[in-house]
């Protein structure tokens, strides 16, 4: 009897020490198991703070602000005399949506900008009686247009980079007269020494017959298109650089009279349209994503 009871203690113990056994290796499995989700989750959280390390973040939506800064060499035909090149600042809103589901690389873009754009005035010059050299007599107007416009832009996105077609439309507001060139004005009631004059200066300067007073006097549709470059500096920040074209249409203006180059001012009122302006751009900024 006393043998059975040593027996079965013996085997109770074995089967206790199973147990605890399979409950140590179950422990050291979950223990590992909250590990893995652990360093998982810490992994999952670290490219969370710099997210765009990974390829998902092409398939999110983005809110930009931006600021650019652009130059203009003017080389419309109406004003590449009076006024050879302008320089401003443009701040705007912009809504990058989801990619396509046929592709993640294609993306739209929506939004509006405003900005401040000063044409330079360039000098008139003159060639004194006796003077084999000329100096500046005077000089055009100066003028500034405040840009008001809507943004559309279609993208094609690399990993930290993209390439977009950019197309805008809206108006300018003018701050102020503009000056214009022509090269059909009508010479016959001018003297044919001054006639002549004109005719070898190649065109005529016609002024405005206002002060250019800061004060809005036009608003002008205007259109533009580009190409844009964007480049991912930090999570949230992007640098951008964009050139195109920028079409601005004419209107009905009047002038108090002209100027052609070695000629003095002829006072002459008319009346015309001014002409259109098609000038290329160039930008630099940055954009801020929200």
């Amino acid at each position: 009897m006393r043998k059975i009871h040593i027996v079965l203690s013996v085997l109770c113990l074995m089967f206790s020490l199973s147990l605890k056994a399979e409950n140590n290796d179950k422990l050291a499995a979950n223990t590992q198991a909250k590990e893995t989700l652990k360093q998982e989750s810490s992994n999952l959280y670290s490219q969370m703070g710099d997210w765009r390390r990974g390829d998902w973040h092409l398939k999110v939506r983005e809110d930009f602000l931006s600021l650019d800064f652009e130059a203009v060499p003017v080389i419309a035909e109406g004003f590449k005399e009076t006024n050879p090149w302008a320089a401003g600042f443009r701040i705007g809103y912009e809504h990058k949506v989801r990619p396509s589901s046929i592709s993640s690389r294609w993306s739209l873009g929506y939004g509006a900008h405003v900005g401040l754009t000063r044409y330079f005035a360039n000098d008139i010059e003159v060639s004194p009686v006796g003077s084999d050299y000329a100096i500046a007599r005077d000089s055009y107007k100066a003028f500034t247009y405040i840009p008001v416009m809507l943004d559309f832009n279609w993208y094609y996105n690399f990993r930290r980079s993209s390439v977009s077609l950019n197309l805008s439309a809206g108006i300018n507001l003018l701050m102020g007269r503009r000056d214009a060139t022509i090269s059909d004005f009508d010479t016959t009631f001018v003297s044919p020494e001054m006639a002549t004059a004109i005719v070898e200066s190649g065109y005529v300067a016609s002024v405005q017959n206002q002060e250019n007073n800061v004060v809005l006097s036009k608003i002008v549709p205007t259109f533009r298109a580009g190409l844009t470059y964007t480049k991912d500096l930090a999570p949230d920040w992007r640098f951008r650089a964009s050139a195109g074209i920028e079409y601005q249409m004419k209107y009905s203006d009047e002038y108090s009279g002209f100027y052609t180059n070695e000629t003095d001012y002829i006072e002459y009122y008319h009346q015309g349209d001014s002409p259109a302006m098609m000038n290329p751009y160039i930008s630099v900024g940055l954009l801020y994503s929200l």
